[in-house]
């Protein structure tokens, strides 16, 4: 299991708040790519692109497989769009016993 914590606060926090363990499937990419569009959902793909310095070939793929996860869904055009992060898609199950 990796380190949600060097992957961005945004997440993890919303993770450790619900006592839920992220889906297996999320890698830590995914996670740091979800964590810049929790801080600005309107965000570009060239930003993203500079702010993780990735290529933006690597962009696009990793935002199709969190579309297809159904974790990441685009609402809206283009410019006047907005990403959309569900929640419930990214737990897998909560857990009462679990320390945030």
């Amino acid at each position: 299991m990796w380190n949600l914590k060097e992957v961005g606060k945004s997440v993890y926090n919303y993770i450790s708040e619900k006592r839920c363990y992220p889906l297996v499937g999320l890698t830590k990419l995914e996670l740091k790519i979800l964590n810049e569009i929790k801080k600005d959902s309107k965000i570009s793909l060239s930003d993203i692109e500079k702010k993780l310095n990735i290529s933006r070939d690597t962009v696009k793929e990793y935002i199709s497989r969190l579309k297809k996860k159904k974790v990441l869904e685009r609402i809206g055009k283009t410019s006047k769009g907005y990403w959309k992060i569900n929640y419930k898609f990214i737990t897998t199950f909560q857990r009462k016993d679990v320390t945030p």
